[in-house]
């Protein structure tokens, strides 16, 4: 599985650099924050945790983005057991064209997918006749879900999403909000009269 991720990483890479000089292209990136609903065998040990991430997205087409994000989750600490989650992920996400007919005229949900690298770390506090226990395991794992942007600024987006996160003895609900600022502009006419608008706003 770790061939499989570094495979998909240097083919994510490889687009990247070959479409480079497409004029539809946008470099989008930000940060988030958010809470992640441990499920499975994950809830035994863990609750409810807050989570905080970054994100980079860059468009191959108007609706295709390559996506690549970091997150850090501490768990809410269930009984005298502590969980922490890091992951690292490469994916994809596909948006619906903006629609300029109605009152949300600027909103694009999106679908999304990744696989990525999951470290999972486990403190047990005061096992009896053991100690402490500290158990640190990294995973493959997948995450599939949508979300929403919606222009505030000029070149500046609200990010919504929820995701599914499967992780063997990991998995969990991830709920996020934040930011993703664009530091390569598009040059479709429709970016244009959309960012035009919020200029004068």
């Amino acid at each position: 599985m770790k061939r499989l991720f570094s495979l998909l990483l240097s083919v994510s890479l490889l687009a990247c650099i070959s479409m480079s000089s497409n004029v539809f292209s946008q470099v989008l990136v930000g940060g988030n924050i958010g809470v992640a609903f441990p499920t499975g065998d994950l809830s035994d040990g863990a609750s409810t945790g807050f989570n905080f991430g970054a994100d980079g997205r860059y468009f191959l087409r108007d609706q295709v983005s390559v996506d690549a994000q970091i997150d850090y989750t501490p768990f809410a600490e269930e009984s005298n057991v502590n969980t922490n989650l890091f992951s690292i992920r490469v994916g994809a996400s596909y948006y619906t064209q903006p629609e300029y007919t109605s009152t949300l005229k600027n909103l694009r949900p999106y679908v999304n997918a990744a696989i990525g690298y999951y470290n999972i770390d486990v403190n047990i506090d005061n096992v009896p006749g053991v100690g402490d226990i500290d158990d640190s395991e990294g995973k493959i794992g997948l995450n599939f879900g949508g979300g929403i942007l919606y222009p505030i600024k000029d070149k500046l987006d609200i990010n919504g999403k929820i995701n599914y996160h499967f992780v063997d003895q990991g998995s969990f609900f991830l709920l996020n909000i934040g930011l993703l600022y664009h530091i390569k502009s598009s040059s479709r006419p429709v970016d244009k009269e959309l960012r035009e608008e919020l200029k004068g706003e």
